[in-house]
């Protein structure tokens, strides 16, 4: 891969690459929570929205399930996208049916806080946030 290093539009190239980056995560911005339903003990969502996890929370309570979600954690997040799929991953280890994992709520909820850490710590690393 060529470097920009000494290029004449080095500034430009940088200038232009972080201002992509911040309009992406800009519309990437959102919450990843988890929910889960009483009638289905130790069946939790994980998903994303770009809208308050209270309000994914009702839009999935009209849906026509059984029961009623309740939020068990909800973290901010700059890449919702990116950190939905991070937790997806360090679920797989899970039974799953589409954003829906068979577990415990605590590892869970672990798993998808440690794929929240790692992603700000990577963002903080690159100077966002």
């Amino acid at each position: 891969m060529r470097s920009f290093t000494a290029h004449p539009f080095e500034d430009d190239w940088r200038d232009f690459a972080t201002k992509a980056v911040r309009d992406y995560l800009q519309a990437a911005q959102g919450h990843v929570y988890v929910v889960g339903n009483p009638l289905q003990r130790d069946f939790l969502k994980v998903g994303k929205t770009g809208r308050t996890p209270e309000k994914r929370l009702a839009e999935l309570n009209n849906e026509a399930v059984v029961g009623a979600f309740m939020l068990v954690a909800s973290w901010e997040v700059l890449d919702r996208h990116y950190v939905e799929k991070a937790a997806h991953r360090a679920l797989s280890c899970f039974a799953r049916v589409k954003e829906f994992f068979q577990g415990h709520y605590e590892p869970v909820c672990a798993a998808v806080a440690k794929a929240v850490e790692e992603d700000r710590a990577v963002l903080a690393r690159a100077g966002f946030r």
